[in-house]
C-alpha cells in the first residue's frame, strides 16, 4: 500500500518529493532529500509486519519498562543527507534497514556546548552550535541498531542511500510533566490577589530555590545561567529591564515553602532528564514576569533577562 502524497512531515516535500515514487527517484540522483515521519503514513501493512519484527521485540526489552510506545517511525534519506545536532525527549532505537550512516552521540550533561533553541523557538532541540563529540562516530550498516536514550544529543549523517526504523518510546517524566507544573505553579499563583511586582519578587526567590532543591545545589546556578543564555539573540531588542524587587521576608517564605513542594513533587525524575524539564518548567514561571504588552520573542528575551539579572 502507498499514498499518494508524502504527508507534510517530510523533508523537502513540498519543493522536490510531493510523492513516495518521485522521493525514491529523487534520492537515487543523489538529490537533497529524505522522509522522516511514522511508517504508517506511507504503509500500514509495512508497520503492522515491523512490529513483529525481532527489532520491535529488542526495542522493547531495551525501553525503560515505564516508557510509552510510540509509533514506529521510517526514516529515508539521499546520499549526505544529514540531521543537525539535536536530542529527543523519546528514547529511540534506531535500526537501519539498508545503506550506511554515521552517528555521533553525547550525554545530556554536554548539552551546555550545543546550545540548544530553547523549548518555545520553532528549532526547539536543534543545536545552536555545531560542538565537537568527545566520543568517535559509530558506523551502522545494514542491519546494525544503536540505541539513543532520551535526552542524548545526536547527529546522523547518510553516507550512502540509507532506509532505517526508528523504534521510539516517551519516558514517564513527559507524560507527568505538563499536569505536575499546572498543579505546582497554578497552587501558587491562583487567586492571589498579588500585584505584578509582587509576583516578580516571589518568583525571583522561587525560581533558583527550586533549582536548589530539585536539581541540586552544585549546579543550579549553572542550569539558570544556561536556561538564561538560550534565549540569547532570539529578539532583534530586548527591553531594558526593571529593578529587580526585593521581596520582603513573609514573601520569601511563600516562595521558600511553595519551591520545596514543587521540589518534591518532581523528586522522582530522572537526574539527567529533570535537567531538561527544568528549562520549560521556567517557561511557564518566568512568562508572569515581562509586561503584558510584550508579545512574541521580546518577551521570552525579557523573561531571560529577568532569569539573568534577578535570580
Amino acid at each position: 500500500q502507498r499514498h499518494s502524497t508524502l504527508p507534510a512531515s517530510s523533508t523537502y516535500s513540498k519543493k522536490i518529493a510531493s510523492s513516495p515514487r518521485q522521493l525514491l527517484n529523487n534520492i537515487k540522483k543523489s538529490r537533497a532529500a529524505r522522509f522522516g515521519g511514522p511508517l504508517r503514513q506511507i504503509s500500514p501493512y509495512l508497520e503492522s509486519e515491523m512490529i513483529n519484527t525481532r527489532w520491535a521485540e529488542e526495542a522493547r526489552t531495551t525501553w525503560d519498562v515505564r516508557d510509552s510506545p510510540r509509533p514506529t517511525g521510517l526514516w529515508v534519506g539521499g546520499r549526505n543527507t544529514s540531521s543537525a545536532s539535536h536530542f529527543d525527549l523519546f528514547a529511540n532505537f534506531h535500526v537501519l534497514l539498508s545503506g550506511r550512516k554515521r552517528v555521533s552521540l553525547a550525554p545530556p550533561i554536554d548539552h551546555f556546548k550545543f546550545k540548544f533553541w530553547p523549548a518555545p523557538h520553532p528549532h526547539a532541540r536543534q543545536a545552536r552550535v555545531e560542538a565537537s563529540f568527545e566520543t568517535p562516530a559509530i558506523t551502522l550498516k545494514e542491519g546494525d541498531a544503536v540505541y539513543v536514550p532520551s535526552g542524548w544529543v545526536h547527529k546522523v549523517i547518510a553516507e550512502r542511500v540509507a532506509a532505517a526504523a526508528s523504534f521510539t518510546a516517551l519516558p514517564p517524566e513527559f507524560q507527568s510533566f505538563e499536569g505536575l507544573v499546572r498543579e505546582q505553579v497554578g497552587a501558587m499563583f491562583v487567586d492571589r490577589g498579588w500585584s505584578q511586582v509582587r509576583a516578580i519578587g516571589i518568583i525571583r526567590v522561587y525560581l533558583p530555590a527550586v533549582a536548589k532543591f530539585w536539581l541540586g545545589e552544585d549546579i543550579a546556578q549553572s542550569v539558570l545561567s544556561n536556561y538564561a543564555d538560550s534565549y540569547d539573540r532570539v529578539a532583534k531588542e530586548v527591553p531594558p529591564l526593571a529593578k529587580c524587587p526585593v521581596p520582603p521576608d513573609r514573601d520569601i517564605r511563600i516562595a521558600l515553602r511553595y519551591a520545596n513542594a514543587t521540589a518534591n513533587a518532581f523528586s522522582w525524575f530522572r537526574a539527567d532528564l529533570a535537567v531538561l524539564f527544568f528549562g520549560p518548567f521556567a517557561d511557564t514561571v518566568v512568562q508572569r514576569v515581562p509586561h503584558p504588552a510584550l508579545k512574541g520573542a521580546q518577551r521570552w528575551a525579557a523573561a531571560a533577562a529577568f532569569v539573568r539579572e534577578c535570580c
